[in-house]
């Protein structure tokens, strides 16, 4: 099995890292520093003694902890080798130079075998356990003494171990006194299945009870005295396997393979040491003393180093850097363009962080797809089994069987039920911790503290005599003899959504009756025909359903269609425009580069080559007699749209473009990183926590007053990008308004990730790039005028004098039986920004889409959406 690993050391940089920890950080750094001054090293028998990172010498494995070195102390100093131990370091040696490095590293596995179905998580397991229960065991499962082992058939038994949640502690976690449940009696656990009871916040407003909402702040007591069991949520086994496939492992320290060859003469050259306090001063050493450029990923280029040298001393280049890659756990990856001088960077691996992140989550996509087939079958067994009337309430609160009775099930619609209930109806133990929560928050709420919050109306009064009940999704309690009760609300939660689901499958409901049209003032329909006949077949079409406009799709080839469908449009009075995939012209410009290295359906947009021929051939295509409007449907390919940070390209089910050999090789010289590395901001194990929340972009802290913040990366890179496609539209949009200045001009909305809604927006000014935008940037406006994210008609409306409305049949969701007459009534519905029966429609016009289908079907469905 292939692996790649990734640095430990700068998961734990980035983890002191955060402004939160700064200071902390700075003080362990002190404490761990006054013990490595201390150290019996010999420098002038030994050689030079080198430490990465001195100030994140912890047990970067096993949580946040300092290690207790006050008892290496001892007259005489400290010994090297027992300092490394507890530091969970070794010493490396080469033969000019030693390092402490990590003992150990994680691994990412990129090159994934088949999803294993019967390896499942413990969510799955207990759903697949469920599902293979008859009804003695449902009962069983659902009452008061639970589930176990030997309830169960052999082949059922290793579903149930593979629901038990590891890491099992007497007392709460973090507490001195707190022991594991030994496996032993892990393995002779009870499970039970039930819904618990939720307290909310009730309110003085009667309108704002009707659903539950009013956060709730406080623990109430009921009456289960069992011991209550935790989780030490620090354990993880040395491998994440998902559906049987290892993920990633903790793995000893090794030296990786490299595209840098450490024992090359090249590298003969002595470095010396005297002076140097980061990554990045070193290598600046090894450049200027070897002639090769030599850098480090930024997160590793600052990290702060600790010598143990005499002045005079220098180490061999080769030996230096191949301690530097095994002390970050790192390797040097080579980046080389066309006409530019080569880089080797130390960076985590030779294939780039964001690339594996990107092939496990294609894997976890495609194991989840089978999984979901998988979770259909458990249904359809919950469908015909009929078993969950077994499930209880938890009643460990001792209310009354009627109130218990008015929150069980669900409400029309699915919601969840809810009572308001008077704290004096319920038993007095319980109402006295309620009524002192209660006064809590209100004496909270009344000086300004709450937190609580609906419908956007900021801290409503709450009512002091009554509180509102509901019942919980459900829950699973762990039972251990002997030992306590632990109670698992995770694991059962997949579970009680497969049931409401098989519930609601057996529910009749009356359909939804279709919305009312609003009236459309432009109707347009976008064909994609392939030769003249099929033009003309879709003109036909188009008169027939009387439309307002034509837009004939144009692929760069040859426009003889294109002439035909304007000849047919003038014999049945039909205005035809075209519409051009822009970022896929022309084709014979260089394909652009996704994450993976493969090229794609794309131009790379700055290349010589693509301005070249797209030009003259779209001045061709605006000449045209005629013609009656030209609409650009792919402005620039997923990548290069925004800077804005709502991105989710590289790790999810679109690809980013752009990762061309130059335009790294570039952002690595101007930015510090190659963006292979800047993985997306969701985990990949846990050793990619500290890399969150943009913190990867924060300097590890020192002594000395911070510098300022340096530019996200991210947000660097999708502006490097986009300004390469902003030139190129520029020089479009000139190029068009040379040919003629009164030819109508569209753009289709640009969305850097997924997006509410497409349009096209009229091209009024070359920079005036209709987007879609998810986070926002800082908008200098007013608050009345902010950017509604579920709103898309403020955002057109910003760029564009006209807007159309635009939706595809083809892009409609996976299994989707609507009609599509209905269909899409509801898109225009949602066009209104949910406004039902809306007669005035907002938009300038809408656009159908047709171009993903053969003519013939695309007729056809033009004939039933009745547009």
């Amino acid at each position: 099995m292939s692996r790649f690993v990734v640095s430990a050391v700068v998961a734990a940089s980035l983890f002191l890292a955060c402004p939160a920890q700064a200071q902390q950080s700075v003080v362990r750094r002190s404490f761990v520093t006054q013990y490595l001054e201390r150290v019996i090293w010999t420098p002038q028998e030994r050689g030079p003694l080198l430490v990465i990172a001195p100030d994140s010498m912890i047990r970067v494995l096993n949580g946040a902890h300092s290690p207790d070195l006050s008892k290496l102390s001892r007259e005489g100093g400290i010994n090297v080798l027992e300092l490394a131990t507890e530091m969970e370091r070794r010493l490396a040696r080469t033969t000019s130079l030693s390092a402490l490095v990590l003992e150990k590293m994680i691994v990412l596995n990129s090159k994934l075998g088949k999803p294993d179905l019967s390896q499942l998580p413990s969510s799955d397991a207990l759903m697949a356990l469920a599902a293979s229960l008859d009804e003695r065991q449902w009962q069983l499962l659902c009452g008061t003494n639970g589930l176990g082992l030997r309830d169960l058939s052999a082949q059922q038994q290793p579903l149930f171990s593979r629901t038990l949640p590891q890491g099992l502690l007497v007392g709460n976690f973090g507490a001195p006194n707190a022991t594991p449940v030994p496996p032993s009696a892990l393995a002779q656990s009870r499970v039970q299945l039930s819904r618990s009871l939720q307290f909310w916040f009730a309110y003085q407003d009667e309108k704002l009870n009707g659903s539950f909402g009013g956060s709730f702040s406080g623990t109430v007591q009921g009456n289960d005295t069992r011991p209550k069991l935790s989780k030490d949520f620090r354990v993880r086994a040395q491998s994440s396997a998902n559906y049987g496939v290892t993920l990633s492992e903790v793995l000893p320290n090794r030296l990786k393979p490299s595209q840098l060859d450490y024992k090359s003469t090249s590298f003969d050259k002595r470095i010396a040491l005297e002076g140097a306090k980061t990554i990045e001063e070193l290598l600046g050493r090894v450049t200027q003393a070897t002639g090769f450029e030599i850098r480090a990923d930024k997160r590793i280029a600052e990290l702060a180093l600790w010598l143990r040298n005499t002045p005079e001393q220098s180490a061999r280049a080769g030996d230096l850097l191949e301690l530097l890659a095994l002390s970050v756990t790192g390797a040097f990856r080579k980046l080389e363009a066309p006409g530019q001088k080569s880089l080797w960077l130390l960076t985590d691996d030779i294939e780039g962080l964001a690339t594996r992140q990107a092939r496990q989550e294609r894997w976890r996509a495609e194991a989840e797809k089978l999984a979901s087939e998988m979770r259909r079958g458990y249904r359809e067994r919950f469908k015909a089994t009929k078993l969950e009337h077994f499930v209880s309430t938890d009643n460990s609160y001792g209310l009354s069987p009627e109130l218990i009775k008015s929150v069980q099930g669900v409400q029309a619609g699915g919601q969840i039920k809810t009572t308001v209930v008077p704290l004096s109806a319920l038993p007095k133990n319980i109402s006295d911790q309620l009524e002192t929560i209660l006064k809590q928050q209100i004496k909270s709420q009344e000086e300004g503290h709450s937190q609580s919050s609906i419908n956007g109306v900021i801290n409503p009064p709450l009512d002091p005599s009554r509180i509102k009940l509901s019942q919980n999704q459900l829950g699973l309690s762990v039972i251990v003899p002997g030992y306590g009760v632990y109670q698992d609300q995770s694991s059962a939660s997949s579970l009680g959504n497969e049931l409401q689901n098989a519930s609601r499958d057996q529910t009749t409901r009356p359909p939804t009756p279709e919305p009312v049209r609003p009236e459309i003032r432009t109707r347009i329909a976008i064909f994609a025909p392939k030769t003249p006949a099929e033009a003309r077949q879709a003109l036909t079409a188009a008169a027939t359903a009387r439309l307002s406009a034509v837009w004939i799709a144009t692929d760069g080839g040859t426009l003889e269609t294109l002439k035909a469908a304007l000849e047919e449009g003038k014999k049945v009075g039909i205005p035809v425009g075209a519409a051009v995939a822009l970022a896929r012209l022309p084709e014979n410009a260089p394909a652009d580069l996704d994450i993976f290295g493969a090229s794609g359906p794309y131009r790379i947009p700055d290349a010589p080559e693509t301005a070249a021929a797209l030009l003259p051939y779209l001045r061709t295509l605006a000449a045209l007699p005629g013609l009656a409007g030209l609409a650009l449907t792919e402005t620039g390919a997923p990548g290069y749209l925004s800077t804005a940070l709502s991105r989710f390209g590289n790790s999810r089910d679109s690809l980013e473009y752009g990762y061309t050999p130059a335009r790294r090789l570039s952002f690595v010289r101007t930015e510090g990183y190659d963006p292979i590395d800047l993985g997306s901001f969701s985990d990949v194990g846990f050793l990619t926590n500290p890399m969150r929340n943009n913190r990867m972009m924060f300097r590890s802290p020192t002594d000395t007053p911070q510098p300022p913040t340096p530019p996200n990366p991210w947000e660097s890179w999708n502006r490097v990008r986009f300004e390469a496609n902003k030139a190129l539209m520029s020089q479009v949009y000139s190029a068009l308004k040379e040919v003629t200045s009164a030819l109508p001009l569209w753009l289709k909305s640009r969305s850097q990730g997924f997006a509410q809604s497409d349009w096209f927006g009229s091209w009024d000014k070359a920079d005036a790039l209709p987007t879609f935008v998810l986070v926002f940037p800082t908008i200098p406006v007013a608050d009345e005028e902010r950017l509604d994210p579920y709103n898309p008609l403020p955002q057109a409306r910003r760029t564009s004098r006209q807007i159309l409305f635009t939706q595809a049949p083809s892009e409609r969701f996976e299994g989707d039986k609507t009609p599509l007459s209905t269909w899409w009534s509801w898109m225009l519905t949602s066009g209104t920004s949910g406004q039902r029966n809306q007669k005035t429609f907002p938009w300038d016009g809408a656009v159908l889409d047709l171009s993903a289908l053969p003519v013939e079907k695309a007729i056809a469905t033009l004939q039933e959406i009745k547009l």
